[in-house]
């Protein structure tokens, strides 16, 4: 957790998603509403934007339309997407 507070809150804060308040009564507090902070922009937020996967397993040459997989990597990539840009922070609090 201490990991965590130095290195992924900085970046809430930096982004003003949060306030941070220093002293023995500091801590952090939202700057949104938690209905207005999605999911995705906390992701993105720590980890970047998320990349769209072609392939599953990382093979340079790809026999595409005999691929047992398919296009199976976009789908899963485009579904986690969704789902975290249509689910507030509110939904968990």
């Amino acid at each position: 957790t201490d990991v965590y507070k130095r290195q992924v809150l900085p970046r809430l804060v930096k982004d003003n998603y949060l306030t941070s308040q220093r002293g023995p009564t500091g801590g952090f507090v939202l700057n949104k509403k938690a209905n207005e902070i999605t999911l995705y922009d906390i992701y993105t937020c720590i980890e970047g934007e998320i990349e769209d996967s072609h392939c599953m397993i990382d093979v340079k040459v790809c026999p595409n339309e005999k691929c047992i997989f398919g296009k199976f990597g976009n789908k899963i990539t485009n579904d986690f997407r969704k789902h975290l840009e249509s689910t507030s922070l509110k939904e968990y609090l």
